[in-house]
């Protein structure tokens, strides 16, 4: 059964439940992924919060970033890539994350996380994934960005590129051609 079938059939039902447990509509959309959705979303989760926090608006540009990025090789290679094996290959977290942050990678889908300082972040990060994968976000760089980066990035940016606004975010995003095969 689709996904986004899935998660909006299980979000209707909740929402005429009387008995509903969950206490936000986000509740009911993290706890409804299907099991076979969980490992995909849980890995975008974990780069798109490693790299922007709690911030949603960077979560929607990053996630964009690395639908385009994932489309993109999968046309040069002729192989389907995913948005999240496009996380694995260019989020810091999972290529050569500093120890101090690695802690990370075992947070799971719909748990909150042992370090309570971390919670809402986490929540935040998989609702964004969520409305992402249901195709019902908004890219707040309007399909022009193809690389991000922190702000000290933005002291060298990739070659032959230019800045994206995409407004108020942490993070730093440019568009520009991308010849490398790797992306």
């Amino acid at each position: 059964m689709p996904l986004r079938f899935c998660v909006l059939a299980l979000a209707a039902c909740l929402a005429w439940s009387s008995t509903a447990r969950a206490e936000t509509l986000a509740d009911f959309l993290i706890a409804g992924m299907p099991s076979e959705h969980r490992q995909e979303a849980t890995t975008l989760a974990i780069c798109v919060l490693a790299e922007a926090g709690a911030n949603r608006l960077d979560h929607h540009a990053i996630l964009h970033v690395l639908k385009r990025r994932a489309a993109l090789l999968s046309s040069r290679s002729g192989q389907h890539v995913a948005p999240a094996g496009m996380a694995r290959r260019y989020c810091r977290i999972f290529r050569d994350a500093p120890k101090h942050r690695l802690f990370l990678r075992s947070f799971a889908w719909a748990q909150t996380p042992d370090r309570q300082a971390y919670a809402h972040a986490w929540q935040q990060a998989q609702l964004s994934v969520v409305l992402f994968l249901l195709d019902v976000d908004i890219d707040p760089c309007d399909g022009r960005s193809m690389h991000w980066g922190s702000t000290a990035d933005a002291q060298k940016p990739p070659k032959r590129s230019v800045r994206v606004h995409c407004g108020p975010t942490r993070n730093v995003f440019w568009s520009g051609p991308q010849r490398s095969s790797s992306i």
